[in-house]
C-alpha cells in the first residue's frame, strides 16, 4: 500500500484482459507478482535472480540484455509489457529505444514505473555486484505523454528520500 493506493491493484488495472505478461528487468520477480496474469516471461540480465524469480512469480527467467530486446521476441508477443523499476537503468537514448521495442512487443499495453527525475543510484544496493542496479538516467512525465502514455505521478512514494514515482500506461493494441 502506498498512501492508501493499492499498487497491485492499479498494475492490474492497467493490464486489465491480458494472459500473458513479459517483465523487462524482472529481478527477483516482486513486480510480476504484483500481476495476475497466467502467463509470465521475466528477462534479467542478472542470472542470480532467476531462481528467486520464478519462486515468486511462478513464472519463466530468461536471461538477456534489454539493450537487445527486440532481438529476443517477435512482435505483438505479449499481452502486457512491463519495466518495473528498470528504465531508469539505462542510459536515456537506450531507454527511449526500450519503450519503442515494448510497444511493438506489446499485444495490449505497455506499463512502466520509475522514479521521478533522476534517483541517485551509483552502486548496487543490494551489494550483489550488480551492474545493471545503477542508475543511468532520469525520467519525467513528459517522457511518457510525448509517446501518449498515461501518466500517474505517485508522490512520495520512496520511502528513502520522498521521492516522487511516475507509472505511466499506453493501450497499443
Amino acid at each position: 500500500m502506498w498512501q492508501g493506493i493499492d499498487i497491485a491493484d492499479m498494475a492490474n488495472r492497467a493490464a486489465y484482459g491480458s494472459n500473458s505478461l513479459l517483465d523487462l528487468g524482472c529481478g527477483t520477480g516482486q513486480s510480476s507478482s504484483l500481476f495476475t496474469i497466467p502467463a509470465k516471461v521475466g528477462v534479467d540480465g542478472f542470472e542470480k535472480y532467476s531462481f528467486e524469480y520464478i519462486k515468486n512469480s511462478g513464472g519463466e527467467f530468461v536471461k538477456g540484455d534489454l539493450r537487445k530486446i527486440s532481438e529476443m521476441f517477435p512482435s505483438k508477443t505479449f499481452d502486457t509489457v512491463v519495466a518495473w523499476d528498470v528504465i531508469e537503468h539505462l542510459i536515456k537514448d537506450e531507454g527511449i529505444k526500450l519503450l519503442t521495442d515494448m510497444e511493438r512487443i506489446a499485444i495490449k499495453q505497455v506499463i512502466v514505473f520509475t522514479p521521478f527525475g533522476m534517483y541517485e543510484q551509483n552502486d548496487d544496493p543490494l551489494g550483489e555486484n550488480n551492474e545493471f542496479n545503477i542508475h543511468r538516467s532520469g525520467w519525467m512525465p513528459e517522457d511518457f505523454l510525448r509517446r501518449f502514455f498515461d501518466v500517474a505521478i505517485l508522490k512520495n512514494y520512496f520511502k528513502v528520500n520522498g521521492q516522487d514515482a511516475i507509472f505511466a500506461n499506453k493501450r497499443v493494441g
